[in-house]
C-alpha cells in the first residue's frame, strides 16, 4: 500500500470517525465547531428538521453549485430527517446526470442554456439550467427510477409564449392536451401539474408546438406526494457562484421560493469563488448578503443555513495525470488553495450578519489538506480532481452535519 495513502486513510478516520468506512446510516461522532450560530437558531433549526407538526410535508430547499447538483448530500440528509421515506431530490433540472430518483430525456433539437453563459439570453429557471426549443414539435420525458406511490404528482416548470400547445402523457396512455394562456406567458415560469396513477414510471410533455418560432424554455420537473413526510428540492449548477444566483435568476428562483415555501433553506456556494485571483471582501460579502436577503424575502419563514466551501487542492495541469497520493516530488504536490479559508470566513461573516447558521465544511475536513487526505483514504471520500467528493464523501458530510445539531449530540 502507498505509504501516503495509508497515512491519508488514518488521518481521515481520525478526523471523521466512521464516515468513510461505515454504512450510510451508522452513527457518526460529531465534529466540534462545524456548526456556528446562536443557540436560539440551533433550536429552531433542529426543531424544523426533526418532525415538526406542520400538517404537511417538511419542505427543504438546497441551492448551490456542483456540490449540491449531484444530490448525494441531500439524499443522505433526507434519509436522516425522514427515515420512513421522503422525496429527495424532488426537483429534477434538465441535463443533470446525478438524478437519484430518475432521469430526463429530450427529443433532438433542444439547446442547453445556463447562468454560466456570458450573454444573458433569458431565464434559465430556478436552478440556472434550461432546455430551449423553437421546433414545431418537441418532447421531454421524465423516467422515474421507481414506480410512483399512490398520491404522487409531477409538476413541469417551463416558459412558453401564449398559444403554445403540448400534451402530457403518462406511461403511454391517452394524451392530456395543454395550451398556454396569456397569464401563463407573463410570469417567469408557468407550471403544469398532473396527478399520477399508482405505479406510473414515465411522464412526457410532448408535441410541444411553439407559435411564430418563439422559444419554449423548459426548466425541470418536481415530484411530490401528499403523504410524504419530507420534500427536498435541490437546485444546483456546476460552476455557479452566489453572484449567478443573485444576478441571473430573472425572477424564476424567487417565484420557485414563493410557491414551494421552504421551511429550511441550505445555501452552498463558495468553491467557484476560491479560484478568483481578484476576490474582494467588500464585493463578495455585499453580493452574498444581498442573495441571502433576496432568498429570505421570498422564503420568510425558512431557517437558513449557509454552507462553507470544502478544501480545494486541484493540482496544476501538467500534474493531473499522476496519482495525487504519489505526488511527493517534482513540484506536483497538490497544495490547498490559500483562498479557501478566506472565502470560508467571508461566508461565515455573512451568516452572522443575516441570522443564519453556518456549516464549516473546511473545518469538518480537518482544514488544510482535507481533500488530499480524503482522496487517499480507503475507500476514498474525495475524487481524483481534489475538488469534488465521492458519493460516500458527500453522504458522510451530511452525516457530520446531522450529528452536529445540538439535539443529536
Amino acid at each position: 500500500m502507498n505509504a501516503y495513502r495509508l497515512l491519508g486513510w488514518l488521518t481521515a478516520v481520525l478526523a471523521l470517525p466512521g464516515v468513510a468506512a461505515r454504512p450510510p446510516h451508522d452513527r457518526v461522532v460529531p465534529v466540534d465547531g462545524v456548526l456556528v450560530g446562536p443557540d436560539s437558531l440551533f433550536r429552531k433549526l433542529s426543531g424544523r428538521l426533526q418532525g415538526p407538526a406542520l400538517g404537511r410535508p417538511l419542505r427543504v430547499l438546497q441551492i448551490g453549485d456542483s456540490h449540491s447538483a449531484n444530490g448525494f448530500f441531500a439524499a443522505e440528509l433526507a434519509a436522516r430527517i425522514a427515515p420512513s421515506g421522503g422525496i429527495a431530490p424532488s426537483f429534477h433540472a434538465p441535463y443533470h446526470r446525478g438524478l437519484l430518483m430518475g432521469r430526463m430525456e429530450f427529443s433532438p433539437g433542444w439547446e442547453r442554456s445556463t447562468w454560466l453563459q456570458p450573454v444573458d439570453n433569458g431565464s434559465n429557471g430556478p436552478s440556472g439550467t434550461a432546455a430551449i426549443t423553437r421546433l414545431a414539435s418537441a418532447s421531454v420525458r421524465l423516467m422515474l427510477s421507481a414506480a410512483a406511490p399512490r398520491g404522487s404528482r409531477v409538476t413541469f416548470w417551463w416558459s412558453a409564449p401564449e398559444g403554445t400547445r403540448a400534451a402530457i402523457r403518462v406511461d403511454g396512455g391517452a394524451p392530456l392536451p395543454v395550451r398556454v394562456g396569456r397569464a401563463d406567458a407573463n410570469v417567469p415560469m408557468a407550471h403544469l401539474t398532473i396527478g399520477l396513477p399508482e405505479g406510473a414510471k414515465q411522464i412526457s410533455l410532448e408535441g410541444i408546438q411553439s407559435v411564430r418560432g418563439e422559444a419554449v424554455r423548459f426548466f425541470g420537473a418536481s415530484v411530490d406526494r401528499r403523504d410524504a413526510p419530507l420534500t427536498y428540492d435541490v437546485l444546483g449548477l456546476g460552476g455557479a457562484t452566489h453572484a449567478h444566483a443573485l444576478l441571473r435568476q430573472a425572477g424564476a428562483l424567487s417565484q420557485f421560493l414563493d410557491e414551494r415555501a421552504p421551511d429550511v433553506l441550505l445555501v452552498w456556494f463558495g468553491t467557484n469563488s476560491v479560484v478568483d485571483p481578484r476576490i474582494d471582501e467588500g464585493r463578495f460579502t455585499r453580493e452574498y448578503g444581498a442573495l441571502v436577503d433576496s432568498l429570505r424575502a421570498h422564503a420568510p419563514l425558512a431557517q437558513i443555513v449557509l454552507i462553507g466551501p470544502p478544501d480545494f487542492a486541484r493540482p496544476d495541469v501538467p500534474c493531473r495525470s499522476l496519482d495525487p497520493c504519489a505526488m511527493r516530488s517534482g513540484g506536483c504536490y497538490p497544495v490547498s488553495h490559500p483562498n479557501v479559508p478566506i472565502v470560508r470566513d467571508f461566508i461565515k461573516a455573512v451568516a452572522a450578519s443575516r441570522g443564519a447558521v453556518f456549516f464549516d465544511v473546511y473545518r469538518s475536513q480537518g482544514k488544510r489538506g482535507g481533500m488530499l487526505r480524503g482522496h487517499c483514504a480507503i475507500p476514498p471520500t474525495v475524487q481524483r480532481d481534489l475538488v469534488h467528493m465521492t458519493e460516500a464523501g458527500y453522504r458522510g458530510l451530511a452525516q457530520v452535519f446531522w450529528s452536529a445539531l445540538p439535539s443529536r449530540r
